[in-house]
């Protein structure tokens, strides 16, 4: 398909309504300014120059077959705008959908004569079945303004040359009745566009009549659903408002019970506080006392550590006796070892004594015996005698002598071992 020649449509709407009234036109009571076309939902746009959907080629080269096949295979081009932008400093110099470029073709806004030319009726016919199909595809569309705040009825009876297409208006106004009430951005409603129209030739056509009425019935149809909306909504307030009357008196009891379950908790929560401010004091007072455990524990520690210095001195100083008494023990069981041997000894030699005594005093006897056998010189025996006596005497002194030498170091190393 060839590039779009540069659409120019004829923007009724653009010039100044000053043609159709010299002096500013007052909006009637109950009408509507222009809808705004923002909305909540992301609004697809696409450029006239650079990007146009096939469904508006087919409507720019006015094939009404192509468009209509277009839009039921593509319902989502009826959704998309059309926008064309200044190349230099890229303002809007026009914003349609496709329901608004249909609106503004004298094929859908001029009615035809069924009996009249049959290419006309034919083209009349597949525009009244493509705008069916578009308000289908896209019903917000009957509501949504153009750049001029006009809807697609606007754009529809300004077109209408004194005979306006009554199937397109009643197509359009049954997806949105509202639409009759609606002004463009110079103030105007669909009955102002269509009376503007319609008294261009000073005489009025019947389709104008029928259209005005179509116009009157959606007004009617309009207050309506209007007058239901708000007797609608009035119920619902009043139901609102009779279930707010029944839940504030509910939210009463409910908030004088929360009060008192909030004295309560505010009485519990001083309870706590008191508990808590009482277990902070023993807390702190826990705390000195463990600070003053933990200052006698620190000098209990330093006690006992000299304890342990002192101990392990102690035990130094018992290794120490020990080693000592060991070593008396083995000094005392030596000495008593030899005074054993020398108190063996001594016995032996006392028993030597006194076999030596009994061998002299055996001697002496025999002596005496031979002495007297013998008559021998009696001073010699005498002397003989008394030698032998000093020598017992001096033999039971120096045995004396001896045991009580070994009794002394005895009792001295008894001693010295306690």
């Amino acid at each position: 398909m060839a590039t779009p020649q540069a659409y120019q449509p004829n923007m009724v709407a653009a010039a100044s309504p000053q043609a159709a009234s010299s002096t500013p036109r007052q909006p009637r009571p109950g009408s509507h300014p222009p809808p705004s076309s923002a909305s909540s939902v992301p609004q697809k746009e696409v450029d006239y120059y650079l990007n146009p959907t096939e469904l508006f080629r087919w409507i720019n080269y006015r094939r009404w077959d192509g468009a209509r096949t277009r839009a039921q295979s593509h319902p989502d081009e009826a959704s998309t705008w059309i926008v064309s932008r200044h190349s230099s400093d890229g303002r809007v110099l026009w914003r349609h959908l496709p329901l608004h470029l249909v609106c503004m073709q004298r094929e859908a806004s001029v009615a035809v004569d069924d009996l009249g030319d049959s290419n006309a009726v034919l083209a009349a016919r597949q525009m009244e079945h493509l705008v069916d199909i578009l308000l289908d595809s896209y019903p917000e569309g009957a509501s949504s303004p153009d750049d001029q705040g006009m809807l697609p009825l606007h754009l529809l009876l300004s077109k209408a040359e004194n005979e306006p297409n009554e199937r397109v208006i009643n197509l359009i106004l049954t997806s949105f009745p509202n639409a009759v009430d609606v002004q463009d951005n110079f103030g105007r409603t669909p009955y102002d566009v269509l009376r503007e129209q319609c008294q261009e030739k000073g005489v009025t056509s019947d389709r104008c009549r029928a259209a005005f009425r179509a116009l009157k019935r959606a007004r009617y149809v309009s207050d309506r659903i209007s007058s239901t909306i708000q007797n609608e909504s009035a119920n619902i307030v009043a139901a609102v408002q009779h279930e707010a009357t029944n839940e504030r008196g509910a939210s009463q009891k409910i908030i004088v019970r929360l009060e008192e379950e909030l004295n309560n908790q505010m009485k519990e929560m001083e309870l706590r506080d008191s508990r808590e401010r009482n277990r902070q004091e023993e807390v702190k007072n826990l705390k000195n006392e463990l600070a003053s455990m933990e200052e006698a524990l620190e000098a209990a520690n330093i006690n006992l550590e000299a304890a342990r210095e002192e101990r392990d001195h102690y035990m130094s100083e018992n290794d120490s006796m020990k080693a000592k008494v060991e070593h008396h023990d083995e000094i005392v069981d030596r000495t008593r070892s030899e005074a054993q041997q020398s108190r063996q000894s001594d016995i032996e030699t006392i028993a030597k004594l006194k076999s030596e005594v009994n061998t002299s005093k055996a001697m002496a006897e025999a002596l005496e015996s031979q002495l007297r056998s013998r008559f021998t010189n009696e001073d010699y025996l005498s002397s003989t005698v008394s030698e032998l006596e000093e020598q017992l005497e001096e033999l039971k002194v120096r045995n004396e002598h001896a045991s009580k030498k070994h009794q002394h170091e005895l009792d001295s190393l008894t001693a010295d071992n306690q």
